[in-house]
This record gives C-alpha cells, structure tokens and sequence, in this order.
C-alpha cells in the first residue's frame, strides 16, 4: 500500500512539472524598453566659403572642359561673385549656397571653396551635389563631375561647373569636410549682367547610399 502510495505521488509531481514546463513553453513574454535613434544633419560652415573672386582680385578665365588648370589672369577687372548662406528649411543650419555672379563674360573662371560639417549624432558622407537656378535642378551622383548647365534657367547652357573633393568621404559627428567647385562661363548669344543659381549637397548615413551599385 505504501508503494502505491509513493507511485502515485511520483505521476503527481511529473504530471506538476509537465504543466509547468507546458506553461513555459506558451507563455507570452513581454519586455518592455527604450531604442535611441541617432540624428542625420549637416550643415555649411558658413565662415569658411572662400570665392575666388570676391570683387578684390583681377579677373581669371580658362578654356571649355577646364582646359587650362591653372586658369590665366586677365588683366581686367570686370566680373565678381558673390557667395550667401542660406537656411532654406529654417532649422538654423546653413543648407544652401546662393552663388551670384555679375558682369561675368565668356570663359570668366571662379574657384568657390567650403567646409560641410557633421551636426548630427551619426557618421554621414555626402553623395550628391545639387546645383540650379531654382526652377530647375542638375543633381551630381558621380562627384567629381562636370558638366553644362542652364544656371540661370532660361533654357541656354551658359555654365560648366566641376565639383571638387571629398565627396564620398566619411564625415564623424561633430567633424568637418573640405569641398569645393570651378565655375566657368561658357559663350553665349546674350550675356546676363548678373544671374544667381543655387547649391545644395544631399548626405546619407554612412553605411547606406542614394545610387545603388550597377
């Protein structure tokens, strides 16, 4: 009789531990915590745009295709470019570059020269550069490039820019980046006495990219 009775407490307590192990097993599990995102953000360093030609300085020109690379000095004193900071979005970052040129002429050259930095809380580089006259936009996908493009938007190409270095490059928070473009006034049948046109830059994540690879 005893036997028995320790058999059955034995398949008592397997049949206890089954159940708990089966309650376990389908029980739904909860956990409850917070995931920190990181912050993309750039912007110009407002301070450090250098133009070549600021209004103080005897003119430069060069060829089509940027033929000469050390573009001669002309003697005269004639075309100047301006260079302004804007805050488009109005978030208190400069995010935009108005380039003006006035009484530019065929084959005046200007080197405009800046530094991109990285407000934001994760690693970014730079992947495109957007240059146009507002109502049309060339974006850059391959940088360094060059092209001609209609700057002012009245449908004549009038400009060949060349953008310049570190594109692509990595850019830590808080660091800055050297960056930089050629603009070059090609020949025309009208020549403007001053036309503006704008520069943009689009930034990524560092680990993701705008343009796929083929």
């Amino acid at each position: 009789m005893k036997k028995i009775g320790l058999l059955c407490l034995a398949l008592v307590l397997a049949l206890g531990t089954m159940g708990v192990g089966y309650a376990m097993w389908f029980e739904d599990l909860y956990i409850d915590g917070i995931v920190n995102t990181g912050e993309l953000d750039w912007q110009f360093l407002c301070g450090s745009v250098i133009c070549g030609d600021p209004g103080t300085t005897i003119d430069k020109q060069c060829g089509d295709n940027f033929e000469n690379p050390y573009p001669e000095s002309t003697g005269k004193h004639v075309g100047t470019t301006e260079v302004v900071c804007l805050d488009t979005d109005q978030d208190g970052d400069v995010d935009t570059l108005q380039v003006t040129v006035t009484n530019g002429y065929p084959h005046y050259y200007v080197h405009v020269a800046w530094r991109a930095c990285n407000n934001g809380t994760i690693p970014l580089h730079f992947e495109r550069a957007i240059i146009g006259s507002g109502a049309v936009e060339y974006p850059f996908y391959d940088v360094p490039a060059s092209a001609t493009l209609d700057g002012d938007g009245d449908g004549i190409m009038d400009i060949e820019v060349w953008f310049g270095n570190n594109f692509g490059a990595q850019v830590h928070p808080g660091d800055c980046i050297d960056q930089s473009f050629d603009l070059h006034l090609l020949q025309q049948p009208v020549m403007l006495q001053s036309y503006t046109f704008f520069i943009k830059l689009t930034a990524v994540q560092y680990n993701e990219t705008l343009v796929p690879p083929p």
